[in-house]
């Protein structure tokens, strides 16, 4: 799909160092297809997924490092949503962009950019944390979480779509097609939406607000959920790309495929998360171990109704999530698993 190809590697976000240009230079290293801007958690408070891009969200104030409290009032609400709106419309980004300090790994990756890519690199990606995870993090002066309060949600997700925007229109000057996701990882098959008074119809609707204009701007755009399944919920929504963890979570997906093989069916992609972030015991997967895994939920999958050269043609590997919270070595490590996996999947499986 628009120039991608199956069994390229798709970037999650972070990365353990400090260094923003080195960052971005692993990126292109571990991820050459599709690299993603990296986010740097380690090197400040600041790069955290639930603190970055927000500075500029009406009502937010921070009077701790740790957490952020939103204050509009009804009224005030109704004008911020009305304003928020109106620079949609008029693409006036500025309000929704990065402070430098808040994404050095953006900033180095425009710069840095052109100079690590080569014949190899078919997209760049963006992220930022979506409205589930964000509605979860942020909270009222009383403490409840945004996810109580429609209007709120509102202003949130309106906000949100100003920073994609942004972010979208900077990296489009990489001229290269652009990849967006939005990380969920409160969002998953636990999740329950009526304990917040919300219901999947409400999810959908504040996905659909933010994604679908970037679509009609002919960005690709994705959900990346860690926790455990079932997805179906996620393969009803407006998403082309689902990334999951799937080194721990792939036999729930083959478990429940009713959902996923309509969502391939419709042109839908997949991201598989095969190679973990963490030793287990010290030792990390074999390879061959991961695609043998991989090639075991292909063959249940077909047995279920799914053709076999669709789901290929819509394959994509990469890391499970949390590569920001490891360690440098264990990047490495990781890096050479996944080329390896990835090179083992195209000697055997690919369809070119």
């Amino acid at each position: 799909m628009d120039g991608l190809r199956e069994g390229a590697r798709i970037a999650m976000g972070s990365l353990p160092g400090l260094d923003p240009v080195a960052a971005v230079q692993t990126q292109f290293r571990v991820f050459p297809e599709i690299p993603a801007w990296p986010q740097l958690p380690k090197r400040s408070f600041k790069e955290l997924i639930t603190f970055q891009g927000l500075s500029g969200l009406p009502g937010l104030s921070w009077p701790t490092n740790e957490q952020a409290v939103f204050t509009l009032s009804p009224g005030d609400l109704a004008e911020a949503l009305e304003i928020l709106r109106s620079e949609n419309k008029k693409n006036n980004f500025s309000r929704a962009a990065f402070k430098t300090d808040e994404a050095s790994g953006f900033f180095a990756f425009l710069n840095e950019a052109r100079r690590f890519m080569t014949r190899e690199t078919l997209a760049v990606k963006g992220q930022c944390a979506g409205p589930v995870t964000l509605g979860l993090t942020l909270r009222d002066e009383g403490g409840k979480p945004l996810l109580t309060s429609p209007d709120s949600m509102k202003v949130l997700t309106e906000y949100l779509l100003l920073h994609c925007r942004w972010q979208i229109e900077k990296l489009s000057a990489l001229e290269k097609q652009v990849v967006f996701f939005l990380d969920e990882p409160f969002l998953n098959g636990r999740f329950q939406p009526e304990q917040y008074g919300i219901t999947w119809k409400d999810i959908e609707g504040w996905l659909s607000t933010l994604l679908e204009p970037l679509q009609d701007e002919g960005v690709l755009t994705g959900l990346h959920s860690c926790g455990e399944g079932p997805w179906d919920w996620a393969f009803g929504m407006p998403i082309e790309f689902f990334h999951f963890d799937a080194y721990q979570h792939l036999h729930t997906l083959t478990q429940n495929s009713t959902g996923f093989n309509q969502f391939i069916r419709q042109g839908g992609m997949v991201s598989f998360g095969m190679v973990p972030t963490a030793m287990n015991k010290g030792v990390f997967p074999d390879p061959a171990e991961l695609f043998q895994m991989w090639e075991d939920s292909l063959l249940v999958l077909q047995k279920r109704g799914l053709d076999r050269e669709t789901l290929i043609s819509q394959t994509y590997f990469s890391t499970a999530c949390g590569l920001g919270n490891s360690s440098i070595s264990l990047v490495e490590e990781s890096a050479r698993c996944l080329g390896t996996l990835v090179s083992l999947w195209r000697a055997n499986i690919s369809l070119r």
